[in-house]
This record gives C-alpha cells, sequence and structure tokens, in this order.
C-alpha cells in the first residue's frame, strides 16, 4: 500500500489581536438648567453618559471638596450662560454653566465622583471661560482612598473671555483605572478680584472598556491532508489572521498508509 506523509499539525500558542477600544462616555455634567446663587446646588449629577445621576460633583465640603460660599454680592458659586463648546451630544445646548467666582475662592477645590470598573485609559475634556482677573490655575487631583489626594497635572487658563477646551489624558495613571471609587479633584487659584470668574461647561470623563484576553488556544478539531505539502484543518472556534504564521504553531510530521 502506497504510503503519504502529512502534516498533524498541533496548536499550542495562538496570538490574539486586540481590538482598539473607543472612549465611551462615563459621565458628563451641562449645566443647562443650573440655578444661579443662592439657589446654585453644591451637588451635581450627571445628566448624561453611562453614570447619568449616579456620578456626582460635590462642592459641600465633603468627599474632600471644598464648601462654596452662595450669599453676598459676588458669591463663590452660581450660575452663567454656557456655550456648546465641547457639547458633544446629538443636539448641542448652551443653556446655564458652573460659575467658581471671587478671588476668596482661590485654592477651592470641586470634587467629581464615579466609578471606573471595567474602563481604563481615563481622559477628562470640558469647556471653560474666564474673566481677566479670574483663576488661571487648574490643578487637578486624584485620590483612590476618598482622603489622600495625589497631584495629576496643573493647566494654565487663558484669561481672554473667550470659550476654550481642556483635554486631560490620564492613561498613564494605572492606579485609576478599573475601580469602584474615584475621586477627581479640580483646585483653582490666582484670580485676583471679587468678580473674577471661571465658567465651567459641558464636562466630560471618558474610558475605554477593558476586554478580557482570551488566553485559551483553541483546539484542533478535524485535519485531513489535501497533498504532500498541504493540509485541511478545523479548529473549535473563529481564528484570526494570526492562524496564517507558522510560527505560531508546532509541526510534527507523521505517516499515515
Amino acid at each position: 500500500m502506497k504510503t503519504i506523509k502529512f502534516l498533524s499539525i498541533l496548536v499550542v500558542a495562538f496570538s490574539i489581536i486586540s481590538n482598539v477600544n473607543a472612549q465611551s462616555n462615563l459621565a458628563a455634567w451641562h449645566f443647562d438648567v443650573l440655578a444661579t446663587a443662592p439657589n446654585t446646588p453644591k451637588i451635581i449629577q450627571a445628566d448624561y453618559g453611562l453614570q447619568a445621576n449616579i456620578a456626582t460633583i460635590y462642592l459641600d465640603g465633603t468627599h474632600g471638596s471644598s464648601d462654596w460660599n452662595l450669599t453676598g454680592s459676588n458669591p463663590e458659586l452660581t450660575a452663567f450662560s454656557g456655550s456648546i463648546t465641547n457639547d458633544q451630544r446629538p443636539s448641542p445646548l448652551a443653556g446655564q454653566s458652573l460659575a467658581l467666582a471671587n478671588s476668596s475662592a482661590n485654592n477651592k477645590g470641586v470634587v467629581f465622583a464615579l466609578s471606573t470598573e471595567n474602563y481604563e485609559n481615563i481622559k477628562i475634556s470640558y469647556a471653560y471661560r474666564a474673566t481677566g482677573t479670574g483663576f488661571n490655575i487648574h490643578r487637578w487631583f486624584y485620590s483612590i482612598n476618598g482622603t489622600d489626594f495625589i497631584k495629576i497635572d496643573s493647566v494654565f487658563i487663558n484669561r481672554d473671555l473667550s470659550w476654550h477646551t481642556i483635554n486631560l489624558d490620564f492613561s498613564s495613571i494605572g492606579a485609576i483605572n478599573d475601580i469602584s471609587s474615584l475621586l477627581l479633584k479640580l483646585v483653582v487659584d490666582s484670580a485676583s478680584s471679587t468678580s473674577a470668574n471661571n465658567r465651567i461647561d459641558n464636562f466630560y470623563i471618558t474610558g475605554e472598556e477593558i476586554t478580557p484576553l482570551d488566553i485559551i488556544p483553541p483546539t484542533l478539531i478535524y485535519a485531513s491532508a489535501i497533498s504532500d505539502t498541504q493540509a485541511k484543518i478545523a479548529f473549535s472556534e473563529p481564528v484570526d489572521a494570526t492562524a496564517e504564521n507558522v510560527d505560531n504553531y508546532s509541526i510534527t510530521v507523521g505517516v499515515s498508509s
């Protein structure tokens, strides 16, 4: 009987090519109907994103925030007209904006509380408008235990009465990925008058969903010789283009009669 040599292929390694995940909106604040002082709320829930009505801004002295004053002719916290700058909704709306005001608020902080469970590569973006004597430094901190805040970055503010967008990438900070409770703190500084203010609007926190890696290789369930040099094979699950790379296989030459 004629003997035909064929290749018996055993899969021992299989490379997975991960898809590049898009940024998801975890939480966003647009302040469309925010009340002016003295009725401006000091606790503001997100109105958009996966954590709408869950993620929260604190300006009441809790969660590491400062207690912002709502009284007097120049309150530290109020609302002014907003902008569509950085508004990523299908139908943008200028509405109102969160206004941080008065040099008495120098070094005061605003805290954003949310979860990043199953998300990584956290980024934030927001629109701002500053008066000529308004806060010209925004300092950013994070806390993973609710008590200790670690500085991330400082941003210098353009005080020209125009709307601008700030984009900050925190993807290099692994400690804030995939945790149930993250606090991000904005501290403003260097205002020089009681009428000074920064308007904040269309504030977004985004992240990429963490996709578990498939580390279990597919199983070879069928192999048939086509010729002396080719074999038809079938696997237990779909394979990608890496299956064409011979380096991903261990090949044993066998004999069939």
